[in-house]
């Protein structure tokens, strides 16, 4: 022990145990393991080769990088006893460290490519289907022949109501309601063209005057019909709104008007307010057909305009449910979940520990073909005590260093 001893230490139990590097001027390479006079140790040096045995000490002994064991005695009445590390700086958790890293990269691996939809590096269609609304457009036609006089600012706030509703039932594609204005009496008037411009529509249909005279519908409807094909073909559900409180003026030109329409496919809804039933009932023929007035969402009835602000909700509420469609987008874009193999590289420290341990250059072992005897061994030991007293530790006990 003419080294000072290090402060490193080996906690068994009670006891401490110290250590440090091997001299500079030892060729023999290695490193000095602790030897205490308790165990029989006479300040020998010990040596700890690449397989992690102890060589050197009286009693056989090997270090695995986490606990030091050493064979007092021989035979099956021997002693062993275990020096072990305390604290986390221990190969077992460096080993376990790395066991769970490649564990966790193989689970996620298995479960990428395992479970559905797995890793797929073709990329198929994207299939999206939801419910939408089909664009509407309406065309309103008032009638303002004279037999309505009293009722028609009651007639333009009905109107304006209805505009109102129908962009309220279609909620947040309102956006998609396009509307016109027109009355006809003895003439036909365009009051306001269709447009998405909902508030001029009902600017418009507030202000508009009153022509007047007969109730000559043909010709209100054939303005609809023209109307409305300007957006003929764009896949829009089209309706003619028809207000009136009697009878037409020319029923013979009315079916020939009313064909045309269902030819270009827009909807005729009729409202009519009064109380003629004989009135009523033509004009649900108009528009229903031979429908029942209870399957019939295209014909209202009301006896006077305040009545029919009441029914205004639903029967806008009836007519946007008929646009109700659905929409299919097929997005074919898609982006391959290759960055989830990233989860592989968390082997990469188990296997190069793992090479490290098996390739790793091996020193050569030190030569012990011409050992000394074991009592010129002892001999050295004692001519080295008498020359300088071995090093000794707090509680006055011999040691040697690694």
């Amino acid at each position: 022990c003419d080294k000072p001893v290090s402060h490193a230490a080996i906690r068994t139990g009670g006891a401490v145990a110290t250590r440090e590097r091997l001299p500079s001027h030892d060729q023999g390479g290695g490193t000095m393991l602790v030897e205490c006079s308790r165990h029989g140790w006479n300040g020998e040096l010990a040596r700890l080769n690449a397989e992690g045995k102890i060589t050197g000490l009286p009693h056989a002994g090997s270090f695995d990088g986490d606990c030091i064991l050493w064979q007092r005695g021989s035979g099956s009445d021997s002693n062993a006893e275990v020096w072990a590390k305390v604290g986390c700086n221990r190969l077992t958790w460096v080993r376990k460290l790395l066991l769970l890293l490649a564990t966790v990269g193989c689970i996620i691996v298995v479960a990428i490519v395992g479970i559905p939809p797995g890793l797929h590096l073709q990329c198929g269609p994207s299939i999206s289907i939801f419910k939408t609304k089909s664009p509407l457009d309406l065309f309103f036609l008032l009638d303002s022949s004279a037999s309505i006089t009293s009722e028609w600012e009651n007639e333009k706030a009905a109107t304006v109501s209805m505009i109102d509703a129908f962009a309220k039932a279609y909620g947040t594609w309102a956006d998609r309601v396009n509307a016109g204005v027109g009355q006809f009496s003895s003439k036909t008037n365009l009051e306001e063209a269709l447009t998405n411009n909902l508030a001029k529509v009902k600017a418009t249909a507030s202000a508009m005057p009153q022509r007047s005279g007969a109730t000559y519908m043909a010709p209100g409807l054939d303005l609809c019909r023209t109307q409305l094909a300007t957006q003929a073909g764009k896949d829009h559900a089209q309706v003619c709104v028809l207000i009136t409180d009697g009878e037409a003026s020319d029923p013979g030109q009315l079916p020939d008007a009313i064909a045309q329409l269902r030819t270009a496919k827009v909807n005729l809804m009729g409202i009519y307010v009064g109380n003629t039933a004989t009135d009523a009932d033509k004009l649900r023929g108009y528009t229903c057909g031979s429908s029942s007035a209870k399957d019939c969402i295209w014909f209202a009835n009301a006896a006077d305009f305040n009545e029919l602000q009441g029914q205004i909700a639903q029967i806008a509420a009836s007519v946007a449910e008929r646009s109700d469609k659905q929409e299919t987008i097929i997005d074919r874009t898609c982006v391959r979940p290759l960055w989830t193999l990233w989860a592989l590289f968390l082997i990469i420290p188990a296997l190069l520990w793992w090479i490290w341990l098996h390739f790793k250059p091996r020193s050569p072992p030190p030569d012990t073909a011409h050992q000394a005897p074991q009592r010129l061994r002892l001999a050295g030991a004692n001519e080295a005590r008498t020359a300088a007293p071995p090093a000794r530790d707090a509680q006055g006990r011999h040691c040697a260093i690694l």
